[in-house]
């Protein structure tokens, strides 16, 4: 017999459920459960056959899926709050879902998210090592001291997630403040027009290119000294400096990061068109 103690009612309701449903979904008639709600949370695992397959393909899969699915979001707040010592509720969300999103795959530019470990497998690894029949144990302790690889693997998915929401804080906080500079300036030309072809080359309302040179001519000092390290001297700081109300983006790379960053800062000023349209406006403008 298989018997696992649990401190919360909840969880041994939950667990117990799931066990259940898997039971029925794979027909496996040579397994009880018996859940003990009265004396203690417990549920008591009956395998009459085929113990280790039981073990390794039923009982161990059912118990990863619930600490992933149920545990895993609590243990990562616990980290954020009281590891990383954020406490308020919206900047807690905002780290947890990007700890989703790293989790996910969704951050491959970060290059330590390459090295993060399946979690599902630390769990596996660490419960196929521990489990056998007969045995009785405590989630919780079980929780707490054999699953140690698993609980460095999450700390490093909050810290990385960690050093990400602080730069997207720096960098909204970037956005914002080339808004408030453009807010304040009067246009120095009304209209601008940006192909993207490997490089930004930059044209004004008559369609004529305007050099590098002439762009850095445009850039205000102020603003390159109040942004020293993240201010772009090629494109937004003349860009921001010439403050157009309006500007037309020629591109087949809408997602790329410099143009997103345009978008956000002069928003609805910027209008984006597919890069072969850049040839067909400038001919209808000439003639």
């Amino acid at each position: 017999m298989i018997e696992v103690n649990f401190q919360e009612a909840l969880d041994a309701q939950m667990v117990y459920k799931r066990l259940s449903k898997a039971k029925l979904n794979k027909s496996i008639k040579y397994i009880e459960f018996q859940y003990n709600q009265e004396q203690s949370n417990s549920i008591s695992i009956f395998i009459n056959n085929k113990k280790e397959k039981v073990i390794s393909n039923f009982l161990i899969p059912v118990l990863t899926n619930y600490m992933i699915e149920c545990k895993e979001d609590s243990w990562l707040l616990s980290i954020i709050e009281n590891d990383f010592y954020f406490t308020d509720y919206e900047e807690q969300y905002q780290i947890l879902q990007i700890a989703h999103a790293l989790i996910e795959g969704q951050y491959e530019d970060i290059p330590e998210s390459k090295d993060l470990v399946s979690r599902e497998e630390l769990l596996k690894s660490s419960l196929l090592e521990f489990i056998e029949d007969p045995i009785s144990f405590s989630f919780e302790s079980f929780v707490k001291f054999r699953l140690r690889e698993y609980g460095e693997q999450l700390y490093k998915i909050i810290e990385l997630a960690i050093d990400e929401y602080k730069l997207e804080q720096e960098y909204q906080n970037f956005i914002q403040n080339l808004r408030d500079f453009t807010a304040e300036r009067k246009p120095k030309l009304e209209k601008l027009h940006i192909l993207h072809d490997e490089q930004f080359l930059f044209f004004n309302e008559s369609f004529i290119e305007m050099k590098q040179s002439e762009m850095i001519k445009f850039i205000d000092r102020k603003l390159v000294l109040n942004h020293p390290m993240y201010i772009d001297s090629t494109v937004i700081a003349p860009l921001v400096s010439i403050s157009p109300d309006s500007i037309s983006i020629y591109t087949n790379e809408i997602d790329h990061g410099m143009i997103q960053t345009i978008q956000n800062v002069f928003l609805e000023r910027v209008k984006i068109y597919s890069k072969h349209y850049f040839d067909q406006v400038k001919l209808q403008k000439k003639i």
